[in-house]
Formats: structure tokens, sequence, C-alpha cells
């Protein structure tokens, strides 16, 4: 309990660094996303807090984002970037198959799920816009 409430005390920041660089993104690849008519065009982004695991820094962030067909191309090269706030950006495109899917949503919120019905679980994940 007292590792899960440390993990807890990272989210906002953590949150804050993903929730910056989502948004510096979507100004990049996705002109004028903040007006209303292309508010439902925008992509839309789960992300989960992990604990640590092998090579990967604690905690971390995981995050299942579905880019519409039409900016996975800018995604793509402006995801492809360093940012400065992060050690390491993994990004990878998910297989559309349904199993593929729930296999990666899964993955991601796999430290989440260990809290689902905790009254902090709401700490451990984000939605974005």
């Amino acid at each position: 309990m007292a590792r899960h409430e440390l993990i807890g005390k990272f989210a906002p920041e953590l949150f804050g660094l993903y929730r910056q660089w989502w948004v510096h993104g979507l100004a990049e690849y996705f002109p004028n996303y903040y007006r209303p008519n292309k508010i439902a065009l925008q992509p839309v982004c789960h992300a989960f807090l992990d604990d640590k695991s092998d090579g990967e820094p604690y905690p971390h962030i995981h995050a299942v984002c579905w880019v519409p067909a039409a900016l996975v191309a800018g995604f793509e090269q402006w995801s492809d970037k360093a940012w400065p706030n992060f050690d390491k950006l993994d990004i990878r495109p998910a297989d559309e198959t349904h199993e593929h899917l729930a296999n990666t949503v899964r993955y991601a919120s796999k430290y989440h799920a260990k809290w689902v019905l905790h009254d902090s679980a709401f700490e451990l994940r984000a939605s974005f816009p």
C-alpha cells in the first residue's frame, strides 16, 4: 500500500508532463485542433501509470492513443522527435485486430487494474483530450 501511495504522489506531475506532450503534438500535427468543429476529430488517448518493471523507469506512463487515419502520418512524424521531459518514448502502432487491441489496452492498464476498485484508482489514469 505504501508503494501504491508513493506512485499516486507522482501522478499529477507525470500526467501534467504527458498532457504537455499531448497538447504540443496536437498543435503541431493537427492545426486548429481547439476549434469546436474539430474536437470530434481529435485523437483520443488513455494514459495509465505503471509500476517499475525491467528496464523501465519508476513510475512511468503507458498510453493507448487512437489516432484518426488522416492524422497518422503527422502523428508518427511528430512522435519520433525527442521530448526533453521524458527519458524514453516508445511508440508502436497497434495491430487493428480485436485481440491485439484488447491485449494492448490490458497491458497498458495492468497496474490500474490492480487498484480499479480502490478509492485512488482515478489517480492512476487520465484521458485526453
